[in-house]
């Protein structure tokens, strides 16, 4: 039965951070006209922000805020800096967004040795 439980509440979890990625694809192509194709890098490099923020001071809401304010800051400056000079190029968008993307996920592997993180119950496990 707990095999059920877990593999429903998993499923419920993906399928949230599917809609979340999902729903700011499409907000960010539809109004604003931009190819963004790094948003998963931005939620991967704000969650272990977020991560590291927990583990070095212990507070939740501390490493909710650090992770939050990393993706904003790199998603701000990617917006500003690159994409906003490719406005109407749909395909330098997309290429710039999907190398910008290789970047932070090579920068994660550097930074965080390419840990997968597990939860369990009490917290982050090893």
């Amino acid at each position: 039965m707990q095999f059920w439980i877990v593999q429903t509440l998993n499923g419920i979890a993906y399928g949230m951070l599917l809609f979340l990625l999902s729903a700011g694809l499409s907000l960010i192509l539809g109004m604003m006209r931009v190819a963004n194709l790094a948003q998963g890098a931005f939620y991967l490099l704000g969650a272990y922000v977020g991560y590291s923020a927990v583990r070095q001071t212990g507070s939740f809401a501390l490493g909710l805020a650090a992770g939050a304010l990393a993706g904003l800051a790199v998603g701000l400056v990617t917006e500003r800096v690159f994409m906003r000079r490719l406005l109407g190029r749909t395909h330098s968008q997309v290429l710039l967004s999907v190398g910008i993307a290789l970047i932070i996920g090579q920068f994660w592997f550097l930074l965080w040795c390419a840990t997968f993180l597990t939860w369990r119950i009490g917290g982050f496990g090893p």
